[in-house]
C-alpha cells in the first residue's frame, strides 16, 4: 500500500513538474535569443550593451558609454525581429506614452492600458518622434511588468540626455 501511494505520489509530481520544466526551460532559451540578438545589434553598431533588459517580446539596452540605446521586439504571426537605435545625442527627451480606455463593469468602470510606449523627441525639426512600443493589448492579454520596465527606461535615457 505504502509502496503504491508513493509511485502514485510521483508520477502525480512528474505530471505538474515537467510542463513548468518545458516552459521554463522555452521561456530561458528565448530570452538568451533576445539577449544575443540585442548584443549582436550593438556589435554590428561598433558597442558594447552595460545594461539590459528582456521581456518575452522585447530587449531594450544601453551602450557602455551611454551615447546609444537599442530595441529590439518581436513583431507578427512569424515574429520576425524589429531592430532600433537611438543615439542620444539627438533626442532632447524621451517620455512615456500610453493609451487607455475605460471599461464598464456591473458596479463600477474600470481604466484599461492598451498600449505602452517610450518615444523620443528629437533635437531636430525635421526628425519625426519615434517610438517603440512595451505593450500592446491586441498582442498580449495582460500587462505583466511592461509599465515598471518603461518608467524606468525613461528615466534612464533621460539621464544620458
Amino acid at each position: 500500500m505504502d509502496i503504491t501511494t508513493t509511485i502514485i505520489g510521483l508520477v502525480m509530481l512528474g505530471i505538474f513538474i515537467v510542463p513548468v520544466a518545458i516552459v521554463s526551460s522555452r521561456n530561458k532559451n528565448n530570452n538568451n535569443a533576445l539577449l544575443t540578438e540585442l548584443n549582436y545589434f550593438a556589435t554590428q553598431n561598433n558597442c558594447e550593451i552595460s545594461e539590459h533588459n528582456i521581456n518575452s517580446q522585447f530587449a531594450i539596452g544601453i551602450s557602455t558609454s551611454g551615447d546609444k540605446v537599442f530595441f529590439i521586439r518581436k513583431q507578427g504571426s512569424d515574429q520576425e525581429l524589429f531592430k532600433s537605435l537611438v543615439p542620444l545625442k539627438q533626442i532632447k527627451q524621451c517620455v512615456l506614452k500610453t493609451q487607455n480606455r475605460t471599461v464598464k463593469l456591473k458596479k463600477n468602470t474600470e481604466n484599461v492600458i492598451d498600449k505602452i510606449e517610450i518615444r523620443f523627441q528629437s533635437k531636430l525639426k525635421e526628425i519625426n518622434e519615434l517610438s517603440w512600443l512595451f505593450y500592446d493589448s491586441t498582442i498580449s492579454t495582460e500587462v505583466i511588468n511592461e509599465y515598471q520596465l518603461a518608467t524606468n527606461w525613461i528615466s534612464r535615457i533621460n539621464k544620458h540626455i
